[in-house]
C-alpha cells in the first residue's frame, strides 16, 4: 500500500441510513409474508379459539399500523428505493383483506343482498 493511501476506519464512516432503512423495510415485508402464511394456516384454515382470534386481531392491527407508518416513510420523494413503496402497498392491501375477511361486520344491506343471492342460487334450501 502506498503511503499516500488512507485506510478507512469503519467505526468513523458515516452509516448509510438510506440503505439501512431500505433493508429494514424489505425485511419487514418478509415479516408480513410470514404472518400471512401463519394466518392462512392457523386462523383461516382452522377453527381458532376466541383467544387465538383475539391474539390474531391484536397482531394484525399492529402490523397494519406499522406497515402504514413504514409506507409513509418510504413515500418520501427522497427515499432511496421507490420500489419499496409498491411492496408496502401490496402488504397493506393483503393485511386489509385479511381484516375484512375476519373482522369486518357486514351492513344490513350486505346481509340482505347475500341472503337474496343464496335464495336465488339455492332455492330448495330452507335456511335452517
Amino acid at each position: 500500500m502506498a503511503a499516500s493511501e488512507t485506510v478507512k476506519d469503519p467505526a468513523t464512516e458515516t452509516p448509510n441510513f438510506g440503505r439501512m432503512t431500505v433493508d429494514h423495510l424489505r425485511y419487514w415485508s418478509e415479516i408480513c409474508d410470514r404472518f400471512n402464511q401463519w394466518q392462512h394456516e392457523y386462523i383461516i384454515g382452522r377453527n381458532p379459539t376466541s383467544h387465538e382470534l383475539h391474539e390474531h386481531r391484536q397482531g394484525l392491527k399492529w402490523l397494519l399500523r406499522l406497515t402504514r407508518l413504514m409506507h409513509y416513510v418510504a413515500s418520501d420523494p427522497e427515499f432511496p428505493d421507490q420500489s419499496v413503496v409498491q411492496i408496502l402497498e401490496t402488504k397493506i392491501w393483503q393485511l386489509e383483506q385479511a381484516w375484512k375477511l375476519l373482522y369486518r361486520k357486514l351492513s344490513r344491506d350486505e346481509i340482505e343482498g347475500a341472503e337474496k343471492l343464496l335464495k336465488t342460487v339455492f332455492p330448495d334450501e330452507s335456511g335452517a
